[in-house]
């Protein structure tokens, strides 16, 4: 990543909060990682492997909220001037040793194809229909 911004507090031997940004021609993107040290996930309806929750439990792995916050460095070609949107993932399992997390980040972003799945919103928003919740 181009530039990162580190800010945090300690909270059980681990950051409470990460930032990353970065630029393109185009885009502006600010990355939030937040622990939620009080999660606990739902064994119900959780995909969550026997050796990843091991690591949890030893403190290795933490869970995140992540939140993306995309803008636009030039003017929308629809009509309400839309230039910046939030997106929010929550319940993410992820190393807690700052290296590590950067590491699983990028991961995230581009092999997983969440910047791919970001970019697609701003093409719907673009286009002269919009999304499908903006009609009735």
């Amino acid at each position: 990543m181009a530039q990162k911004s580190l800010e945090y507090r300690s909270l059980f031997g681990y950051r409470e909060s990460m930032n990353f940004e970065f630029e393109t021609d185009k885009w502006h993107i600010l990355i939030e990682l937040h622990s939620t040290p009080t999660y606990k996930p739902d064994g119900k309806f959780s995909k969550i492997s026997e050796v990843d929750l091991q690591g949890w439990r030893e403190g290795n792995l933490g869970f995140f909220n992540l939140f993306i916050i995309s803008t636009r460095r030039e003017p929308s070609s629809n009509q309400d001037g839309f230039n910046q949107m939030t997106h929010y993932t929550c319940g993410l399992l992820l190393p807690v040793d700052p290296d590590e997390l950067q590491e699983d980040l990028e991961v995230i972003l581009d092999e997983e194809g969440l910047l791919d799945h970001i970019f697609n919103h701003w093409e719907l928003q673009d286009s002269p229909d919009g999304p499908e919740w903006r009609h009735p």
